[in-house]
């Protein structure tokens, strides 16, 4: 059992919440949140996606549309939002798409330091967890993780390219590394 706290009502909850996190919640992040979202379903889980600087109530970039859906996600609509410290306090874990968003995100919000990891850095580590990964042991394996951070090598290759007002090829490419990653946290997960 999780036992997370729901900072917006109270309410105690098994739900493992994770928020993937880009700029401006318009291309990467809702793009992860598609793709992990396709697996990982409720009640175990619930994924949701916000900008850095995002573009409030924006939908989902075209071009980023139409790459989620080459790649099979549902076209549910989407409206950017801005992180804050009830998303931060409500998420079981944050996922970043570059190394430099991640620094952002912990400056912005000190207490995420613990459950805040870049996309390629959580799947590196889901990767070489030894025990099964399931969400009901998410929390104190997202703990272990934060201590093991320093044995994944992040190289600038690993960093998310911003695909924003650039060609369909580059979001193509965006696309298919963050479905490369989210597949690979998807594998080492377990069902409860």
């Amino acid at each position: 059992m999780l036992g997370l706290l729901n900072p917006r009502n109270g309410d105690v909850s098994d739900t493992f919440v994770i928020t993937t996190v880009c700029e401006g919640n318009i291309c990467r992040s809702p793009l992860a949140e598609r793709l992990l979202r396709e697996s990982l379903a409720p009640p175990d889980f619930k994924v949701e996606s916000a900008g850095l600087r995002a573009l409030v109530g924006h939908t989902m970039d075209s071009q980023a549309a139409a790459v989620a859906e080459r790649l099979g996600c549902t076209t549910a609509p989407h409206s950017g939002r801005q992180i804050d410290g009830l998303i931060v306090a409500g998420s079981s874990v944050l996922l970043t798409m570059t190394k430099s968003q991640r620094d952002m995100l912990v400056q912005m919000h000190p207490r995420a330091l613990r459950k805040t990891f870049t996309l390629a850095e959580f799947a590196a580590l889901c990767s070489e967890e030894a025990a099964p990964v399931t969400a009901g042991n998410l929390t104190t394996i997202v703990g272990t993780f934060a201590q093991r951070r320093s044995e994944v090598r992040l190289t600038n290759e690993d960093d998310i390219e911003d695909p924003y007002l650039k060609s369909l090829e580059v979001h193509a490419r965006v696309g298919e590394k963050i479905s490369l990653l989210c597949a690979e946290i998807i594998n080492n997960f377990r069902e409860s």
